[in-house]
């Protein structure tokens, strides 16, 4: 299915013909929804056809109960830097477009990032939002310079961004890598409709964008990218001072060990510690985070003992505590694996046509 159109416009479309539900059917999809469970497309489709007015307010009440059932009263802010609007596409909604020869083009330096990055840390900003138009100017390379910056900039109070999501092109399954190597939130990439008729309407020939199927397959590509980063996430091997050693490597006789220990094919899969760290002092298993607020080598001999991607733990330092790590780890990682699991043994035991495995999250420890 990869680089396939895999959205039937004509069935989609054929689902919202007549397909207004019956007072009962529409109390039966509603009661479906407050199980939090998920709804199937011709539960959508129905919803979709409503019209009368007190049917959708009580299409609007289920919604918000699912809401504060799944998310609480919570409310997370963020806010965008956007460092360029160079761009090369052309799509008619948008003021960036490369016909707008009124609008003055501007990519920020790396300083000015940083000037920005404090103006919003001095507003109490912890979240940023990178973001910009698709140019050579503002190529993978370049954001991740951008990236290194935002983070790096702290205010007078000794302030930092604690996670910087990026809305960017598509791109190659290898500038994605690169992208998450900068410990990167979230990656956003915008699809204004998913009707491909629509679609050229909107994004002329003859641009980056006008290639609906390289827009609509880009989150295959970025998750392609995932797959070899958990893949290749953690240190081959550790190598640790004696325990009886007096006291630490130099920061020089690492970066040497280091240097030989990674030659040609074993290339930063392997690394020296400066102190000797015994491991059963690390917590018994993995969920363990407690070691968060100590030492960093204490994460990557945690990661290695446990076979885990160091780069999922090592990005979390950016939040404020263990616990807020520990949550966005399940969220990022147990979580969705387990699901994925619970779909595979369904679809292995050919049930999954007429049966759901729901995993509760709520135990995943």
């Amino acid at each position: 299915m990869r680089h396939q159109n895999f959205i039937d416009r004509d069935k989609l479309y054929g689902m919202l013909d007549n397909n207004a539900p019956t007072a009962s059917q529409l109390n039966d999809i509603l009661n479906k929804a407050r199980k939090l469970k998920g709804l199937n497309l011709d539960d959508v489709a129905k919803l979709l056809c409503v019209a009368d007015e007190a049917d959708i307010q009580k299409i609007l009440d289920t919604a918000e109960y699912c809401k504060d059932e799944i998310y609480g009263r919570r409310l997370v802010l963020f806010a965008p830097i956007y460092t360029g609007n160079a761009c090369v596409n052309n799509c008619v909604y948008c003021g960036f477009r490369r016909d707008n020869k009124a609008l003055k083009r501007k990519v920020l330096t790396l300083d000015e990032i940083e000037t920005e990055t404090l103006h919003l840390l001095r507003m109490g900003h912890k979240r940023a939002l990178l973001i910009c138009g698709e140019s050579p100017r503002n190529d993978a390379n370049y954001m991740v310079e951008a990236i290194r910056r935002c983070y790096a900039a702290k205010d007078e109070k000794g302030s930092t961004i604690r996670r910087i999501n990026v809305e960017l092109a598509p791109m190659s399954v290898e500038d994605y890598a690169k992208l998450k190597a900068e410990r990167i939130g979230t990656y956003v990439c915008f699809q204004e409709t998913y009707d491909e008729v629509e679609y050229r309407k909107f994004h002329p020939a003859g641009t980056p964008k006008a290639d609906y199927l390289n827009r609509l397959t880009v989150m295959d590509r970025a998750m392609n990218r995932q797959a070899t980063t958990l893949k290749n996430g953690g240190p081959a091997n550790v190598v640790t001072p004696a325990a009886s050693s007096a006291a630490p490597a130099l920061p020089q006789q690492i970066a040497d060990m280091e240097q030989k220990l990674n030659l040609n094919k074993n290339a930063n899969k392997n690394i020296a510690l400066r102190t000797a760290i015994e491991v059963h002092q690390l917590g018994d298993k993995p969920a363990d985070l407690s070691i968060l607020t100590s030492h960093k080598d204490a994460v990557n001999v945690l990661c290695f003992v446990y076979k885990l991607p160091v780069d999922l733990y090592l990005g979390q330092a950016m939040y404020e505590n263990a616990k807020e790590a520990k949550k966005t780890i399940y969220e990022q990682s147990a979580i969705p694996l387990c699901n994925e699991f619970a779909e595979d043994f369904l679809h292995y035991l050919k049930l999954d046509d007429k049966y759901t495995l729901t995993v509760d999250t709520d135990r995943v420890d």
